[in-house]
């Protein structure tokens, strides 16, 4: 007996692709959830996936949260995050960001 993917990968269809960087009424800081903010606060000092623990959250579950954020941000790496995190919470405290490199 054929499971449901498979039957569908028989007829031809495939699984789209995750989404990312999708402008829309779901983009940007705003759509991100209070759960989406605590993780990027997560990965902006550092933490890993295997941090989900500090949220109370399987790994699994975190990374949902990641490609998520990924999505609404239009971004594609923890680098690009942590970079833009920092360049947001400038932006919010009035202050220009510190060039990459340069001790806050």
């Amino acid at each position: 007996m054929l499971s449901v993917q498979e039957a569908f990968r028989g007829a031809g269809v495939r699984r789209a692709p995750w989404a990312t960087g999708a402008a829309g009424p779901g983009a940007g800081w705003e759509a991100l959830t209070r759960t989406e903010l605590a993780v990027t606060r997560l990965i902006g000092s550092g933490l890993t996936n295997g941090s989900a623990a500090d949220l109370g959250l399987s790994p699994n579950t975190f990374g949902t949260h990641v490609r998520s954020i990924f999505a609404k941000l239009g971004i594609h790496s923890r680098v690009q995050l942590a970079n833009a995190r920092h360049s947001r919470e400038a932006e919010l405290s009035g202050r220009s960001p510190a060039p990459p490199g340069t001790p806050d």
